[in-house]
């Protein structure tokens, strides 16, 4: 049987316990509501995604043309041989290109370039030895409403333009502001 100050000391130590308890919820309800302070509604984040196909081009085509699958006009224009950015940014771009097995050559090196305003901005080889695709080839970069696109393959050559094996998608996220 317990003696006297060994119950006070229990329930000194439940007591504790206790206090101990509710500081934790508080601590735990606090932190997690803080952020939650000042703002009504969260942030809302409006992307897009677009898959461009490679036209039926003519044999031994040195820029690669695109027209839209799902194309939306105020983000991204396809035009002639390049595709122009029409809002500032971050673009995700996926491209993979494929050469036509008739008309590629065994032996032979190509080289795929996307080109943001002229300058390489993602590169991939063909070699027809071992295969006769870049395979997948991705890059996020912010990009500006003056850029353009335009992909071209090196030596020329014809490529398959089946969407399944040559395609270029995009997904778009708008900019966050930094407002503080």
């Amino acid at each position: 049987m317990p003696q006297p100050a060994e119950h006070r000391l229990n329930h000194l130590l439940l007591l504790w316990i206790i206090i101990l308890t509710l500081g934790q919820l508080a601590f735990v309800a606090f932190y997690f509501t803080a952020g939650q302070r000042g703002s009504t509604k969260p942030d809302p984040v409006l992307g897009k995604m677009l898959t461009f196909k490679a036209t039926q081009a003519a044999a031994h085509t040195k820029t690669i043309e695109w027209i839209g699958k799902n194309e939306d006009p105020d983000l991204i224009s396809a035009e002639k041989k390049s595709l122009s950015i029409k809002k500032d940014g971050n673009y995700f771009l996926c491209l993979q290109v494929t050469l036509d097995t008739e008309y590629s050559h065994r032996g032979t090196q190509h080289t795929v370039s996307l080109n943001k305003n002229s300058e390489t901005f993602l590169e991939g080889r063909i070699n027809t030895n071992l295969s006769i695709s870049t395979g997948f080839m991705g890059k996020i970069d912010q990009l500006s409403s003056e850029d353009t696109l335009m992909v071209t393959i090196h030596p020329s050559a014809t490529i398959n333009g089946s969407l399944l094996v040559t395609y270029l998608d995009v997904i778009y996220l708008p900019k966050r502001s930094t407002t503080i």
